[in-house]
């Protein structure tokens, strides 16, 4: 199908916009906050778009789930699709002719995402999968399986579950099995411990010398500051909030949930938002420094290029992430990592 021009001309404007707001004195998380607006208005727009195409109305209501960096408040520029369907509640009988219809929209749906900007999910984190495509009655037993079973899929789904929002459709929906995952944590510790466990095998982008770790294959020393820097920030908030009752998804909330709950030292809990905010300013600048180079927005930052404050202030940064997920990691598993 195509969709109107301007919903993909809204997406390649990005970078343009980011780059703008940072010359006019915009923090990396502001721009990121707009970003992030964007996808989900696009998202929204996308799917109503799809919608009016379709010959009947749907069987059952539904809600648009976003996960991942975009559930979270927190994509940049080149983010996949991770996304998925609630439907409500129906017969079994009716399942034949309720998938029939959600089965080719969903296709058409992440098809829309990807002809406006949004790659294909590699790992097929997307509506278009009947895993992803779900009740709520279904999603609700199906995280209870997850936290029971803790197999490497279910450790993967879970986590990336953990992180979802409703992006169209009732809200209250997303609301009501955010809850239901609190819960189902406190009958399953284990889960946190297993996913814990997971997570501590992210390192920082740190080398034993204080050093930057290369990360860039072939020639070259970039080091990627997502999977070795905000990877296991995000990982380690979201575990502790979760440990903690916290059902913010955004990863500076969640810390701001663990001091008000005194799971978190205001003081830990500010370095750690600033660390995250660095972190943010670093790959944000690389991404649009290689999107004006004609390449594809990656998460590989030249660190000899930075200046050497801004050095200091990213070694200070990736120290205080290093910290913080050994101990949070540490706290759940009761090992030292």
């Amino acid at each position: 199908m195509r969709l109107p021009e301007d919903l993909a001309a809204l997406k390649r404007a990005q970078p343009a916009q980011a780059a703008a707001m940072l010359r006019d004195g915009h923090t990396a998380a502001e721009v990121v906050a707009a970003i992030n607006a964007t996808n989900l208005d696009l998202h929204y727009q996308v799917l109503a778009e799809v919608l009016a195409r379709q010959a009947t109305p749907p069987p059952v209501p539904f809600a648009l789930l976003a996960m991942g960096s975009l559930g979270r408040g927190e994509s940049l520029l080149a983010p996949d699709q991770d996304n998925g369907f609630i439907l409500e509640d129906y017969p079994d009988e009716a399942h034949g002719a309720v998938d029939a219809w959600f089965r080719p929209f969903a296709a058409e749906l992440c098809a829309a995402l990807a002809e406006t900007g949004f790659v294909l999910c590699p790992g097929g984190v997307m509506a278009m999968n009947p895993l992803w495509r779900k009740t709520r009655s279904q999603w609700a037993r199906q995280f209870e399986l997850w936290a029971q079973r803790r197999s490497g899929a279910a450790l993967l789904f879970a986590d990336i579950f953990f992180d979802m929002r409703v992006v169209a459709g009732e809200a209250g929906w997303g609301q009501a099995l955010s809850r239901h995952v609190v819960g189902v944590l406190e009958q399953h510790p284990a889960l946190l411990a297993a996913l814990a466990a997971q997570d501590s095998r992210f390192g920082v982008g740190l080398t034993f010398w204080g050093g930057f770790a290369d990360d860039e294959p072939g020639p070259g020393t970039r080091t990627d500051l997502k999977l070795h820097g905000l990877m296991p920030l995000v990982a380690a908030a979201r575990l502790s909030a979760l440990a903690a009752g916290v059902t913010e998804s955004a990863t500076p909330a969640r810390l701001r949930g663990l001091a008000a709950r005194g799971q978190l030292g205001a003081a830990e809990a500010a370095r750690l938002e600033a660390a995250f905010a660095t972190l943010l300013d670093c790959v944000l600048r690389q991404q649009l420094a290689d999107h004006a180079a004609g390449l594809r927005p990656g998460n590989l930052v030249d660190t000899a290029a930075l200046p050497a404050p801004r050095r200091q202030e990213l070694r200070a940064a990736l120290r205080a992430v290093r910290g913080f997920a050994k101990s949070s990691f540490a706290g759940l598993t009761g090992q030292l990592w």
